[in-house]
Formats: structure tokens, C-alpha cells, sequence
């Protein structure tokens, strides 16, 4: 027999008519085992460049168009 606990009024309790869903469990990895981390990873730099983008999302885009010459016209 299955109960339910009713959202709307927490003190009840009545039976549910509704079929039991058993929800698949998969076995996972251990924190030693699924090592994500990479040390050469430096924060500072990492903030540098955030702040950087963070900026340059900012700033106007101006539409250039570039010719490119023969090498001897500068």
C-alpha cells in the first residue's frame, strides 16, 4: 500500500491510487576518482581575463574595412 502526504495541508495523509514509479540509481564516481581539477590553472589570471571580457563587452564596435596593398605601399 502506498501513502502520499498532501501539498496543500501537510497534516494529511490518505492512500494513493497512483502506480509506484521506481526511480533507476546509477553507482557514481569518488571525488579521488573523477579528478576534475587543474592545477595549472592560476586564479589571478583567470580573474585578469574575466575582467577583461567584462570590459571589452562594453565598448563600441566600430566597423573597419582593411585593404590589403602590395608590400612595397605603406
Amino acid at each position: 500500500m502506498t501513502y502520499f502526504v498532501s501539498s496543500h495541508n501537510h497534516n494529511s495523509v490518505s492512500e494513493s491510487t497512483v502506480p509506484v514509479v521506481y526511480v533507476q540509481v546509477f553507482s557514481t564516481y569518488s571525488v579521488v576518482e573523477y579528478d576534475r581539477k587543474n592545477e595549472d590553472i592560476d586564479p589571478m589570471a583567470a580573474s585578469a581575463e574575466y575582467e577583461l571580457e567584462k570590459r571589452v563587452e562594453k565598448m563600441d564596435l566600430l566597423e573597419v574595412d582593411l585593404d590589403k596593398g602590395s608590400a612595397d605601399s605603406l
